[in-house]
């Protein structure tokens, strides 16, 4: 998203007080929440504040508006006696809920004081103001405008005698090209994670998730994903030559589990909104090895691209390196 404004971060601040707001008293004037002051800040140069994963397959720089300002409550009472009572138990329900508030990007809270107790024009109702002044953090992640993932540059070696490429751990498969995913050992792979956007109907076309080798015959039919997973992450002695089949693209991700909050960027589909990207990932029950470079996994897309306006980004996802 871009930079909220300011009555965003107003609201969003005001809504997290808002619970606090004493219950109203019949007879009296309703309790409220109010703004006595406010100022807008900036937490950093361009309010940059660090990296947000978004699941296994991507991070968004994660950017945030901090707001200085006096939130002031108005208590109610029949007597001095019950409004000063009334700020007493605000105080105390605020300050209980210190590390919630914290959470919810409340950097400071103080109570600021108030005026005295004063009794309304209506004999019997007095009021109060408590004041409590916030510094307030709204973060928000901020894409760049980026039109989609930026996928590693292809390399070219011959290790095995044989020319063959690799994307690194990432590929993309949309309306244009649906090339081979396909990753070579040595490598430890951890899990498998995706990233989809379908502007309206899912792509048609079978999707074949393959592990082999250089060399190999024809691979087994392991049936279903389960097993296949079962078969190349068994030790010591996993399988080498094996794939899994499935009817269609949305087939394979339905085996998936969503992963972190979706992905707003790029306008794939032109029609003047930002597409939303969806994450999700398998995680393997143990790591699945490639010992060499002839080893292979490899994803692949029946047609040349899809038929449909359509992105999915693939990433496998490697075993981090123990310290």
């Amino acid at each position: 998203m871009s930079e909220p404004t300011p009555s965003v971060v107003l609201n969003a601040m005001l809504t997290a007080l808002n619970p606090f707001v004493p219950a109203p008293i019949p007879g009296l004037p309703s309790p409220s929440l109010t703004v006595a002051r406010a100022e807008i800040r900036s937490s950093g140069i361009g309010n940059y504040i660090g990296i947000s994963p978004n699941g296994s397959i991507a991070a968004t720089e994660l950017h945030a508006t901090r707001l200085q300002a006096v939130a002031r409550f108005s208590v109610w009472g029949f007597a001095a006696s019950d409004v000063e009572a009334g700020v007493t138990a605000l105080n105390a329900q605020i300050f209980a809920k210190r590390k919630d508030l914290a959470a919810q990007g409340f950097l400071k809270l103080s109570f600021d004081g108030s005026v005295p107790s004063e009794q309304t024009k209506d004999t019997k109702a007095w009021r109060r103001f408590a004041d409590y002044d916030l510094l307030y953090e709204f973060p928000y992640d901020d894409d760049g405008g980026a039109e989609g993932l930026i996928l590693p540059i292809a390399t070219q070696d011959m290790p095995t005698g044989a020319a063959w490429s690799t994307t690194a751990d990432f590929g993309r498969w949309d309306d244009v090209a649906a090339p081979t995913f396909s990753l070579r050992g040595p490598a430890v792979f951890t899990e498998l994670a995706a990233l989809k956007f379908f502007a309206a109907a899912a792509p048609t076309g079978v999707v074949t998730v393959t592990r082999t080798f250089d060399g190999a015959q024809a691979p087994a039919d392991a049936g279903d994903l389960a097993t296949f997973i079962a078969q190349t992450t068994a030790s010591p002695a996993p399988e080498r030559n094996v794939f899994v089949s499935f009817a269609s693209v949305s087939d394979l991700l339905a085996q998936l589990i969503p992963d972190g909050p979706p992905i707003a960027m790029g306008d794939r589909d032109n029609d003047g909104t930002t597409d939303v990207y969806q994450p999700s990932h398998l995680v393997f029950p143990a790591p699945l090895v490639l010992a060499s470079v002839a080893d292979r996994l490899e994803l692949s897309y029946a047609n040349a691209k899809f038929d449909q306006i359509a992105v999915v980004y693939l990433r496998a996802v490697r075993k981090e390196a123990s310290t």
